[in-house]
């Protein structure tokens, strides 16, 4: 993961990543760890963190992410705005594990 491409905002308590991937291509694997650990987490280099989004120029990229990362409590972010799942399962219920 690029760290230059990585920035926490103190007032809403958010890092932001900024990714270049562009179309059908997903988020690094370690990106996604890493990320993903900040958010579970909730703190970032000492920092408090409410909420982990990774922006994306490219709004097929952001739609084609957005399963995954919110699956690992992140935020994909378009051009136009946060880009929600269209996945309608939770894992708990939906695996038996309630």
């Amino acid at each position: 993961m690029d760290n230059k491409r990585l920035s926490y905002d103190a007032t809403s308590k958010t890092i932001h990543y900024e990714s270049d991937i562009a179309g059908k291509e997903l988020l690094s694997k370690g990106a996604g760890k890493t990320l993903s650990f900040y958010a579970r987490a909730g703190t970032y280099d000492g920092n408090p963190v409410e909420s982990v989004q990774v922006g994306f120029a490219d709004a097929a990229a952001a739609e084609y992410n957005a399963d995954a990362l919110e699956f690992l409590r992140l935020v994909a972010v378009g051009p136009d705005g946060p880009v929600r799942s269209g996945a309608r399962f939770t894992a708990r219920s939906d695996f038996g594990l309630e």
